[in-house]
């Protein structure tokens, strides 16, 4: 009985060291996908500019193109 008390503390201490490594596995992945997801929206912001800065070069371009 003894034995079998001894064994539950192994098995229960080696789940809570799997499960915290797990854990810390997630926080990792989290922060590794929140830092790509800024990276994307900062080049989503920068397309938006250039888009921005070619449209009026367009604009530009056709009103000195009329007569």
């Amino acid at each position: 009985m003894i034995g079998l008390g001894a064994l539950g503390v192994v098995v229960a201490v080696f789940g809570t060291v799997a499960g915290w490594i797990f854990v810390g596995q997630i926080a990792t992945a989290s922060d590794d996908s929140s830092e790509v997801t800024v990276q994307t929206l900062d080049a989503v912001d920068d397309t938006i500019d250039l888009a921005e800065v070619v449209l009026v070069s367009t604009v530009d371009a056709v009103d000195a193109l009329e007569p």
